[in-house]
């Protein structure tokens, strides 16, 4: 009887005992996070047509939010323009960083360019005259170009009235009547320009005329520095590398993706947070592949969602792409290789 009593003190203070020697100890377990994550391209690049007459480029870096960027290119409605698509790229399945991707051509830059070239060449040539002394050949020359001008625009007055009876018939678009009626007062401040410089012509003085071509001359050099700009910016380069895909939807013109790197999107409990510091590398088990990658740490949400009644907050991690296996878009299973934890810290976690 004293035997069995002994050995029921010894099996209970055992019991309690051990809880308390894990806990007093230095006893560590792995301390893994089996989850699944979403893999995200490092850059993507989409070019697209608008709902505005537009092109538009837009860059998206999943690593960070405020890297991302947007330009659009605006055509003014009645502009004709034409894409062509580098030859270089023909049969190509990847892109590298500031690759010809398409030249736009720009009817109505093409016409203003030639007008103000043009213009450039009259004019200096009304300025070697006035340097010479010979005020007459100037007078002539404006007169020639407000007349020109003065017919450009009666004719433009006949086409918009003409468009305006069909536009009230419902023959032809909106579009159409509003490119008649612009281009009719862009004729009518031409007029008025080569009027106000005929005047200026005959009755100002010889300093006065070559002054006034001067600033002509300066003022047309600009706006051709101007428009050559913009049909330079009308050449669009690939702003990253990556592989290239055709347009998957109606107005999506291509894709650019970099897959070299990817961005895995994790679920993190709130309460395991601590474990994830910003540019600190983790190991990560890709179960699915059979494959260990190192991660980066880039970034972490800054708001908490709940999931299945856990507080949750998202970690990107940034992984070389092990084999190009891994695709924009999957959902893989995997886990965090975090450091090991004692049996008291992980108990504690969890309650």
């Amino acid at each position: 009887m004293i035997k069995k009593k002994g050995n029921s003190v010894a099996l209970l203070s055992l019991c309690v005992l051990f809880p308390l020697l894990i806990f007093i100890l230095p006893v560590t377990i792995p301390n893994n996070l089996s989850t699944y994550m979403q893999v995200n391209p490092y850059q993507k690049w989409v070019l697209e047509k608008g709902n505005e007459n537009e092109l538009i480029s837009t860059v998206i870096n999943y690593n960070s939010i405020s890297e991302n960027s947007y330009k659009a290119i605006k055509f003014e409605r009645g502009e004709q323009i034409s894409l062509e698509y580098s030859k270089k790229l023909r049969g190509k399945n990847s892109i590298n960083t500031n690759d010809t991707v398409i030249v736009i051509t720009s009817s109505e830059i093409d016409n203003i360019l030639n007008t103000l070239q043009n213009q450039s060449n009259i004019l200096e040539a009304e300025l070697t005259c006035g340097l010479s002394g010979e005020k007459e050949p100037l007078v002539d020359e404006a007169g020639r170009e407000y007349e020109y001008a003065f017919t450009k625009m009666k004719e433009s007055e006949t086409k918009l009235e003409r468009s305006r009876q069909l536009f009230d018939k419902g023959y032809i678009a909106e579009e159409e009547f509003e490119t008649a009626e612009w281009e009719c007062k862009l004729n009518n401040i031409e007029v008025e320009k080569y009027s106000a410089k005929l005047k200026a012509v005959k009755s100002g003085s010889k300093q006065s005329e070559i002054e006034l071509l001067r600033a002509e001359i300066n003022s047309v050099v600009s706006q051709i520095e101007k428009y050559s700009e913009l049909k330079k910016q009308l050449t669009i380069l690939s702003p990253i590398s990556g592989n290239l895909i055709s347009g998957t939807g109606r107005d999506t013109i291509l894709t650019v993706i970099d897959v070299n790197s990817m961005v895995l999107s994790v679920p993190v409990e709130f309460s395991s947070l601590a474990h994830f510091v910003k540019g600190k590398t983790i190991q990560i088990n890709l179960t699915d592949f059979d494959v260990t990658v190192n991660g980066l740490i880039i970034s972490k949400s800054s708001e908490v969602t709940f999931l299945e009644g856990r507080q949750i907050v998202s970690v990107n991690v940034l992984i070389d792409n092990p084999g190009m296996l891994l695709l924009p878009g999957l959902i893989v299973q995997g886990e965090i290789l975090l450091n090991d934890t004692t049996v008291k810290d992980y108990l504690l976690n969890k309650i």
